[in-house]
This record gives structure tokens, C-alpha cells and sequence, in this order.
């Protein structure tokens, strides 16, 4: 059962973290295919955002088609599926399968962890792409055995100095709801602007 599951950003981050916990407790780091091993720590990492917010259809059957009949387009309700990776175009079906594998795999520690860390980026986007992993698979994002590890620096000091200094992700609620109404604002925006400019232009 880990006692800690710190869930990074990046690989980068997770690696930093692993090696100075790993110093903390006096024990190595073991690095497996989806997480570090330290002690009885897990430190995951994660590909930047690990969800998306879904395409029209699926709220609706109407925002299929592209025309200006069907504008604007405004959801109930908010959904995330996990992220399609695409690169000049196409779908990268191997860094899509990375992103289901993280995905579960925190999934699995979940289950046992005794305390999830939010090891994002410190500032919106880093608060926000943890807590939708965090949110998308039931864990309670802002509850009392969630923490923030905030750092600004990949320091051994500054690592020991903010893992000791590990605070409530609570804390971090309204940075989390900024991003996402930042988010949502994007969806909105974008997909009522390019369909409505699309169709106009056929």
C-alpha cells in the first residue's frame, strides 16, 4: 500500500522527485514502467493533460453536422475522455496508448494509496491537469488525503524543502476552477467560431 502517491506533470519532474525522496528515506528509487518506487512511495508521471473535454456529439446528436442552425453550441454539462494524441495531423496510436497506461495505472494505485500529492507544475494548467486525473477517477481532488507539492525549482534542496512543506490541494480549488472555466471558455469559443466561420465560408 503506498503511503504516498505524488503524481507529476512530466517524467522529468517524477524522476527529480523520486531521487530526493528516495534520499529523504534513506532508500533507492526503483523506476518501472509507469511509476517510481520509493520505499513505500510511488511517484507516477503523467504526459501533461491526460483528458480533454469531448466533441459536440457526444452531448448531442443535432452538433454532428457543421451548419449555422445548429450554433451556438452550449453543453448542460461538462465531459473529459482520455486524450488522442495527434501529430501532424494523424493519430499517434502509441502515445495515445501511453496516455491510457498512465492513466491506469494511477488508477491501480489509487486503490491502496493512502495520500495522492499533486506534483504539477506550480500554476494553473499544472493544478488543473492533475485534478481532472484525480477527478476522472473518483478521487476526492480536494478532500483531506489529497496534497500539493509546490516547487518552482528541480533543486535537491528546494525538493526536500516543498516535500516537507506539502500542503492541502484544498488550498489550490480556485486555481483548479480558473483553468478550467479558461478551458471551457476555449471549447466554447473555438468550436462556435470555427463552425460558424466554416459554414459561412461554404
Amino acid at each position: 500500500m503506498p503511503k504516498h502517491l505524488f503524481i507529476s506533470e512530466k517524467p522529468s519532474l517524477a524522476k527529480a522527485i523520486a531521487e530526493v525522496r528516495a534520499k529523504m528515506l534513506g532508500v533507492r528509487a526503483s523506476r518501472g514502467t509507469n511509476y517510481w518506487t520509493v520505499g513505500d512511495d510511488c511517484v507516477l508521471w503523467l504526459f501533461g493533460h491526460m483528458y480533454e473535454l469531448v466533441e459536440p456529439a457526444h452531448y448531442d446528436e443535432r452538433w454532428k453536422s457543421w451548419n449555422v442552425d445548429s450554433l451556438p453550441i452550449f453543453p448542460s454539462g461538462w465531459k473529459r475522455e482520455p486524450k488522442k494524441v495527434f501529430e501532424g495531423g494523424k493519430l499517434n496510436a502509441q502515445k495515445t496508448k501511453d496516455v491510457l497506461a498512465q492513466i491506469n495505472a494511477a488508477k491501480a494505485l489509487m486503490r491502496d494509496t493512502q495520500i495522492v500529492v499533486n506534483a504539477g507544475d506550480p500554476e494553473r494548467e499544472g493544478q488543473l491537469l492533475v485534478d481532472e486525473l484525480l477527478i476522472e477517477l473518483g478521487w476526492d481532488a480536494f478532500g483531506s488525503r489529497t496534497k500539493r507539492f509546490w516547487c518552482q525549482s528541480l533543486t535537491e534542496n528546494e525538493i526536500t524543502k516543498n516535500i516537507n512543506g506539502m500542503f492541502e490541494n484544498a488550498k489550490k480549488k480556485d486555481l483548479f476552477t480558473a483553468a478550467f472555466a479558461r478551458q471551457k471558455a476555449d471549447w466554447l469559443h473555438g468550436l462556435n467560431m470555427t463552425r460558424l466561420y466554416t459554414s459561412l465560408a461554404r
